[in-house]
């Protein structure tokens, strides 16, 4: 165990590494930054949707869920007695097994809803990459991650090309509403748990990651946005630059389809979790951590996912019981140092919303990582209950619901 600390912390790849204080402090100031337009890499993105709204009941809503793993559609009905969700599909996400145009993009999202459309004519879109929102309740693409590859995309306006395919095939005035998937894992959570917008936060940790939450329109000075009161944030937390990366982390990045961009990401995200293990592991092989039959083993992985490290099996489960328990360790620290970079991000929310110092502020968490994982939500509540809830003294409380993203995509165009 001495030799694995001596390696981690020598690759400043040990969870150590990371200091609560220091990464919330500059997590919080570039989120600061963000909403003030200065130099950030933390945009702050408005969404034009107010955290004192109520959707409409009774209504169904065409809905679509674009994310880093799965393209789903459905409809959505939300009622008294809780929402209805019907005709559900799960297809893979175009883009994710060959890159895909911006075109066949947007005609998978018309084969999406189209069969829908003679029950409804609002369409509600969840999509799971960057983009800038505009005030009609449409955005253009800002850059898509996740390692999903879908050319031509850059500037486009979503709901705007949506419409046009969707005209094209005789279908018009329609209403449409588009959020990324933290703000509909924040919507929906409120709406399937029946809390107020405004004591919750949206938190997506699976293919990628990203926080919601909601800011007082007055502080928001990057845009000129109407005084309505809190308007929900697309932080786009994971695009954050300002974390102390690794020897394994600079390999990884130096790797990727968008060098220099989203590091945060990159650390914290399954997308990327897998392929940081394998880095880190082939490191150690090289450095003489594992037996001679391991380290070979280890160096011929050209592949490791995130499921596969988190629960040892794949390439690695025929590692000897010796080598097993070096690897253990050092994906451990890899999901250990994820979680706590997660930790610092939900805590900067917490101090720039100042929620938590009486009421229990409710995090609404979604994804395969925070959901599966048997690493990382242990991980990320062990940092929180040392961080957030002994040393700041404040009262959280993680919060699920069934088809959170697509509830969240319902909300926003039911609004």
């Amino acid at each position: 165990m001495d030799q694995i600390q001596y390696f981690l912390h020598r690759h400043r790849m040990a969870p150590g590494s990371v200091s609560y204080d220091a990464l919330t402090q500059e997590i919080f100031l570039q989120m600061e930054r963000g909403l003030a337009g200065d130099g950030t890499s933390i945009p702050m993105l408005p969404s034009y949707v107010y955290a004192g709204g109520a959707p409409a009941l009774g209504i169904p809503a065409a809905v679509i869920d674009a994310g880093g793993t799965n393209f789903r559609s459905a409809l959505v009905t939300l009622t008294k007695q809780g929402p209805e969700v019907e005709a559900l599909t799960v297809t893979p996400m175009p883009g994710t097994d060959g890159e895909a145009t911006w075109e066949a993009f947007i005609a998978r999202c018309a084969d999406g809803v189209e069969p829908l459309l003679a029950r409804t004519d609002r369409i509600g879109i969840c999509f799971s990459f960057s983009f800038t929102p505009t005030p009609d309740g449409d955005g253009q693409v800002m850059q898509i991650t996740k390692e999903v590859r879908i050319s031509g995309a850059a500037g486009r306006p979503i709901c705007t090309d949506l419409a046009a395919e969707l005209a094209r095939r005789g279908h018009e005035n329609l209403r449409f509403a588009l959020i990324n998937d933290t703000l509909a894992v924040h919507l929906g959570v409120a709406a399937g748990a029946g809390l107020a917008p405004g004591n919750c936060m949206g938190m997506v940790c699976g293919t990628g990651s990203n926080v919601c939450c909601a800011v007082d329109s007055r502080r928001i000075t990057k845009y000129a946005v109407p005084d309505r009161g809190a308007m929900l944030i697309n932080t786009e937390s994971g695009f954050f630059t300002g974390v102390a990366q690794g020897d394994f982390d600079r390999a990884l990045d130096a790797s990727t389809a968008d060098p220099g961009h989203a590091l945060s990401e990159k650390m914290v995200s399954g997308a990327y979790l897998g392929e940081l293990c394998r880095l880190t592991l082939q490191g150690a092989a090289r450095e003489g951590l594992f037996s001679k039959a391991g380290a070979k083993r280890i160096l011929q992985m050209d592949t490791l996912t995130s499921n596969e490290a988190d629960g040892l099996s794949g390439p690695l489960e025929k590692l000897s019981k010796a080598d097993k328990a070096v690897a253990d360790a050092l994906i451990d620290a890899v999901f250990d140092r994820s979680a706590k970079v997660m930790c610092c991000t939900l805590c900067a929310v917490l101090r720039l919303t100042g929620q938590g110092m009486r009421d229990v502020f409710h995090i609404g968490a979604e994804g395969s990582l925070f959901q599966k994982s048997a690493r990382f939500r242990p991980a990320l509540e062990r940092h929180m209950h040392v961080y957030a809830r002994k040393c700041l003294a404040r009262r959280y409380e993680f919060v699920s619901c069934e088809n959170t993203t697509l509830l969240g995509a319902a909300c926003a165009v039911l609004l």
